[in-house]
């Protein structure tokens, strides 16, 4: 037994080491210099601080345009971005533009600190481990410090948040959720099982953190900014989103891959597997069917577990993740929250298919994109989509099996 500790020891280390190399230069090295989509956020907060009229931010042609006012010479866009986004660097606007993106890179890799502290405070699990928890996440943690985005501070919100929320101070760390979701929307489905347990203290905390970021940015952006948003994300929910082909098997979703089988475009898709639309609809709608009902039947089978609220958020954070209308690697870096609370209470052979299936979809990528080349047939480019597909039947069944264990609230 002790043989197996020190292997697994062993592994776990040449593990970590392995992944912070290949964060450290494709992530870090590589962020050193400007790149999309950090220019993005800068150029929006530049706008709001030197009081530029923002009611067309939406509008792809003039974004660009006022990237190349700001010495980006590159398209841009600002959708499907929420308005709150705009305020995110304004901290960073005195600095020139690569001063700023090297800056918030700094800052970004510092993040790993908390992020690394909270995971051990929600898992249990060791110093080592939860490090390799964050870095196994691979390619979507280095193309977040590569691109300068904000996922991992995102997903260092909902650990601190859900770590506030349990130690008795709910109002506060729902009300970080709330920030956060004004930012990034994806927080928001953590709130299920409070609304099924009618908790009504984090809920007034997340909708007052949610609202008073809101209300900051409607005031300096102006309500036009807001009816425009809410058209782009209306599309950004049917996986169209503005200046981006909605073929595009770089979204790796269901809508994406389920257009280029069933909907000829004569110039986007001229060879589609079948040409009759109506089965996109009657696929998606299928697959949307099939991920919420069997999402709702492990919620039900968990109505009177001690454990309700954190397994609901499992549940509902992977189902999400399956459904995700449109998807970047970046965006996995917030799959971990969910993922840590199914981890937590699968047993040690659950727990290596879990963890299997899930580094998998952060590490697979990085080989699989130099393997598989673009003009490879459709179903091998959409190979996240059938990772994160294996990952959450495997945790469906997970889910299963724990909920047969009968565990009630007392």
């Amino acid at each position: 037994m002790n043989q197996i500790r020190k292997w697994r020891t062993a592994a776990e280390w040449v593990s970590v080491f392995v992944l912070a190399g290949y964060v450290l230069y494709a992530g870090i090295l590589r962020g050193w210099q400007m790149q999309s989509d950090f220019p993005n956020y800068y150029t929006s907060s530049r706008l709001l601080v030197e009081g530029i009229e923002v009611s067309r931010i939406y509008d792809n042609h003039w974004f660009t345009e006022q990237l190349t006012v700001h010495g980006f010479n590159q398209p841009g866009k600002f959708t499907p971005f929420p308005p709150p986004t705009a305020l995110l660097m304004i901290p960073l606007t005195p600095f020139d533009p690569l001063t700023a993106k090297r800056i918030w890179l700094v800052m970004n890799v510092l993040l790993l600190i908390p992020t690394v502290f909270f995971i051990r405070k929600i898992s249990g699990e060791s110093r080592r481990f939860s490090w390799l928890l964050i870095l196994v996440t691979g390619l979507g943690l280095a193309n977040n410090f590569y691109l300068g985005q904000v996922y991992l501070l995102v997903l260092l919100a909902l650990l601190a948040g859900h770590y506030l929320i349990t130690t008795n101070k709910e109002y506060t760390g729902a009300a970080i959720w709330g920030i956060a979701a004004a930012i990034k929307l994806i927080p928001v489905i953590f709130l299920l099982p409070f609304i099924f347990q009618k908790k009504w203290k984090p809920l007034a905390g997340f909708t007052a953190g949610f609202a008073a970021i809101h209300f900051i940015t409607l005031l300096v952006t102006g309500k036009e900014v807001y009816a425009n948003y809410f058209s782009v994300l209306a599309n950004h929910l049917n996986g169209s989103i503005d200046g981006q082909s909605p073929y595009a098997y770089q979204f790796q979703s269901w809508n994406a891959l389920l257009r280029n089988l069933f909907v000829y475009d004569e110039v986007q898709n001229q060879h589609p597997l079948i040409h009759f639309a109506l089965l996109f609809q009657i696929g998606r709608l299928f697959i949307y069917a099939v991920v919420i009902l069997i999402a709702a039947e492990r919620i039900y089978d968990f109505r009177k577990h001690s454990d309700f609220t954190e397994l609901v958020m499992a549940i509902t954070g992977i189902a999400v993740f399956e459904l995700l209308p449109a998807s970047a690697t970046y965006h996995f870096i917030m799959l971990l929250f969910p993922f840590l609370f199914l981890f937590r209470k699968a047993n040690r052979d659950q727990r290596i298919v879990l963890f299997i299936s899930f580094a998998a979809i952060g590490t697979l990528p990085v080989i699989l994109q130099k393997l598989i080349p673009e003009n490879a047939p459709i179903l091998f480019l959409f190979y996240r989509l059938w990772l994160m597909t294996i990952f959450w039947a495997a945790a469906m069944v997970v889910l299963k099996r724990i909920s047969k264990k009968k565990i009630s609230i007392p």
